[in-house]
C-alpha cells in the first residue's frame, strides 16, 4: 500500500495548538505555484480573492464558498517564491497566522506542498484540519495529481476531522529541569555527538545519523529491531524545536506523530526547563502511557549526561 499522500502534525500546546499539514503532488514546484497564483486556476480548487495583497500588510478577503459568510480576511505578513505568510480570520474568529510553502519532494520528485496554521481558537482544530485536507486535495485535482481511488471532498473533510479530534486528546506532556544552561541543552537535542551520548545509551549498538540540509535525524537500535527518525518542522534556536516522529519495528510504524520541545532559563542558574509535547493519533491510553514512561526514561538519561 502506498503512503498517504498528506502527513498531519499537532504542535503547540492546548490553548494554542499549530496544524502543520505536508501533501506530496507529482507537479513540479513551479506547476504548483502558478495554480496558487493565477486568479482563474485559484477559483477553481479555493475561492475568490478580493484584494491584490503584494507587500506586507496589505489587506484581502478570500470567498471560500457561495455563502456571504464563507469567507475570510487577513494582511499579507510575507510573500516570496517559495513561502507565503498571512494573518486570517474566518467569520469573525481571532486572528490566526497561516503559513504556506512549496518545495521539491523529499526524493527531489514532484512537491511538497506544507500548510502550518497556528490557531487562536483551540476547539477549532478538527475543523480545520479537515478543512485544509479538503482544500489540499482540491489543489491536487487542480494539478492532475488527484489518485483515481480518491475519495469525494466531504468523506475526506470527515475523515481528516475525525483524526484532528483524536490527535488533541491523548498528548504527552512532560516537564523536565535540566542541569545545563538552554544553549547545552539544545547542543544535546540538535548534533549527532550529542544525540549520541545519551539517547538509549543502555545499549550499546546505537547508532546516529545526522542529515543537516534537511534537518532530520535518524536513530537506530539494532538490539530491539526499532528506527526513530526525525525530521524539522519548527527551529527556534535555542528555545523551541519542533519535528515529525516516526517509530518503525517489527509491529509497524507510527504516522502523523510529532514532538515539540520548549526550553527556558531555570529557576537556578545555570539550568534549563524542558517542555515536552507528543502527539499522535493514539486510539487508546496505553499508548500515550508507554510512550510517558519512554520520555521518564530517556529525559532521566539526558539529565544523568548534562549532570556528569
Amino acid at each position: 500500500m502506498s503512503p498517504h499522500p498528506t502527513s498531519r502534525f499537532l504542535l503547540g500546546t492546548a490553548e494554542s495548538p499549530e496544524l502543520v499539514l505536508l501533501r506530496r503532488v507529482s507537479a513540479a514546484p513551479e506547476a504548483v505555484r502558478e495554480a496558487l497564483a493565477d486568479p482563474e486556476r485559484r477559483g477553481r480548487w479555493l475561492g475568490a480573492l478580493d484584494g491584490d495583497p503584494a507587500a506586507a500588510g496589505d489587506a484581502f478577503e478570500l470567498r471560500l464558498g457561495d455563502e456571504a459568510s464563507d469567507a475570510a480576511v487577513g494582511r499579507l505578513l510575507l510573500l516570496d517564491p517559495e513561502h507565503l505568510a498571512t494573518t486570517w480570520s474566518w467569520q469573525g474568529e481571532r486572528e490566526s497566522v497561516l503559513h504556506v510553502r512549496v518545495r521539491p519532494g523529499p526524493d527531489g520528485a514532484g512537491s511538497e506542498i506544507g500548510v502550518r496554521h497556528s490557531l487562536a481558537e483551540p476547539d477549532h482544530v478538527e475543523g480545520y484540519g479537515g478543512g485544509w485536507e479538503q482544500v489540499l486535495q482540491a489543489l491536487a485535482r487542480e494539478l492532475g495529481c488527484e489518485a483515481a481511488d480518491a475519495e469525494d471532498d466531504a468523506a475526506i473533510e470527515t475523515a481528516a476531522a475525525e483524526r484532528w479530534h483524536l490527535m488533541t486528546q491523548r498528548p504527552v506532556e512532560i516537564e523536565r529541569v535540566l542541569p545545563a544552561s538552554p544553549e547545552r541543552v539544545w547542543e544535546a537535542l540538535t548534533t549527532r555527538e550529542g544525540l549520541a551520548s545519551w539517547w538509549w545509551r543502555h545499549w550499546d549498538d546505537v547508532e546516529v545519523e545526522l542529515d543537516r540540509e534537511r534537518g532530520a535525524a535518524r536513530i537506530t537500535a539494532p538490539r530491539i529491531a526499532t528506527t526513530l527518525d526525525l525530521e524539522r518542522l519548527v527551529v527556534e534556536r535555542p528555545a523551541r524545536l519542533a519535528a515529525t516522529w516516526v517509530w518503525s519495528e517489527a509491529s509497524g510504524t507510527a504516522a502523523d506523530e510529532a514532538i515539540d520541545l520548549r526550553l527556558e532559563e531555570g529557576t537556578s542558574p545555570g539550568n534549563t526547563r524542558l517542555r515536552v509535547r507528543h502527539t499522535g493519533p493514539w486510539a487508546e491510553d496505553s499508548l500515550q502511557e508507554n510512550y510517558r514512561q519512554g520520555w521518564e526514561s530517556t529525559l532521566g538519561q539526558l539529565a544523568e549526561v548534562l549532570g556528569g
